[in-house]
């Protein structure tokens, strides 16, 4: 992070991560209700020149463990494992921890849910606990469906006021007879 820093709307933003070649930032929550800001980022005290950037007040993300935002979802199971394929979730008994990001306002509106295999669920808790306020990063919990099919790479998305995420992936074990 040493010599970088960016504004979005004359704002100090919060760096997240950076690279030679990404930055990863959280827009700061006083720009709510804007439609479009100018970006500035500066490294080593020369400013780039200003871009326009378009808000939106839901851009759900699920994380994944490629960064890229696809594959291999940053879901956990009750005791933290990773669910992939040398931890499927067990349809019906599972309760997964979806980590996320972009989800809006806090808190949730009552109309998210989770896409699991096709199988819509409700999220069963919050487990940011709207801290710090908005999130910078939410733990949605969702109980995994006893109809979703089992599969090395089940899909996985979130939607928000309307607003559906990235498709990333999880392992599903049989169901138990």
């Amino acid at each position: 992070l040493e010599g970088v820093s960016l504004t979005v709307g004359g704002i100090a933003a919060p760096l997240v991560f950076v690279s030679g070649s990404q930055i990863d930032f959280v827009i700061p929550a006083s720009l709510a209700g804007q439609s479009s800001v100018p970006l500035v980022v500066t490294v080593n005290g020369r400013a780039s020149a200003p871009e326009t950037v378009v808000l939106a007040t839901y851009a759900p993300t699920i994380f994944s463990l490629n960064g890229l935002g696809s594959g291999q979802g940053a879901i956990t199971d009750g005791l933290n494992n990773v669910v992939d394929s040398a931890n499927p979730a067990t349809p019906g008994a599972s309760v997964l921890k979806i980590f996320c990001a972009a989800c809006g306002p806090y808190p949730l509106p009552s109309s998210t849910v989770v896409t699991i295999g096709g199988i819509t669920t409700a999220v069963v808790g919050d487990l940011s606990h709207g801290w710090p306020d908005p999130p910078t990063v939410y733990i949605l919990g969702a109980f995994l469906p006893a109809s979703v099919q089992p599969g090395s790479a089940v899909p996985v998305t979130i939607t928000v006021n309307g607003v559906t995420s990235n498709t990333v992936t999880i392992a599903v074990a049989p169901a138990a007879p």
